[in-house]
């Protein structure tokens, strides 16, 4: 199960993870622009938190979208 500081302060049941390491799971990506794309029904009641692991992440331009939180 997922456990992160940020996620216990900010519960919401749509949490993906972000890291350089190899992909654990369908909520994990390489890459920050992956998991927001992969984001097709956020809403004010379905809201997201993308939660970014430290490493430098060189990517193409991320549109965000909106009831999209991130941190990292």
């Amino acid at each position: 199960e997922y456990d992160s500081f940020n996620a216990r302060l900010f519960p919401m049941k749509n949490v993906l993870r972000v890291s350089k390491a190899t992909s654990l799971g369908p909520a994990h990506f390489n890459s920050i622009k992956a998991a927001v794309d992969s984001i097709t029904d956020a809403s004010s009641t379905n809201p997201y938190y993308i939660d970014i692991a430290p490493g430098v992440y060189v990517e193409d331009t991320i549109v965000m979208k909106d009831f999209v939180s991130m941190s990292g």
